[in-house]
């Protein structure tokens, strides 16, 4: 079947987050980078009971960042490709 195989071309179009195309504010991807924002301190009291004490520190400032690196970033991407097919 080798003489009756055609040459071809295929066109093709990806779209990655379709739903921040439609809307900017759809398809937002956040993300928090903990290592900076201490939200919980452990300190051992000296009142003899070796128990630890947790408190939670209020953080300030936004906790939540945009992603927006990469193919699954928050804004929406299009990709063309070309194949030839023989």
């Amino acid at each position: 079947d080798q003489g009756k195989r055609k040459n071809s071309f295929e066109i093709t179009f990806d779209i990655f987050n379709f739903t921040n195309l439609l809307n900017h504010d759809w398809g937002v991807r956040y993300q928090s980078n903990f290592d900076q924002v201490s939200v919980l301190s452990a300190s051992n009291p000296n009142n003899g009971s070796g128990k630890t004490e947790y408190r939670f520190n209020k953080p300030t400032g936004s906790l939540f960042t945009v992603d927006d690196n990469g193919v699954q970033s928050s804004r929406w991407q299009g990709q063309l490709g070309l194949r030839y097919n023989f």
